[in-house]
């Protein structure tokens, strides 16, 4: 993560299908404040 987006990438166990993704953020934010959590399959930032 840096102050202008962030990358993810994931990996799917039972079919070895990698997911990657890069997105920005419309304003900055401080990387080391930012919080993410799992929840119902969705990482929330």
């Amino acid at each position: 993560m840096v102050e202008e987006g962030f990358f993810i990438r994931a990996k799917r166990e039972e079919t070895g299908v990698e997911y990657a993704g890069t997105y920005a953020f419309c304003c900055g934010v401080v990387p080391q404040k930012a919080v993410v959590r799992y929840c119902d399959g969705k990482s929330l930032l």
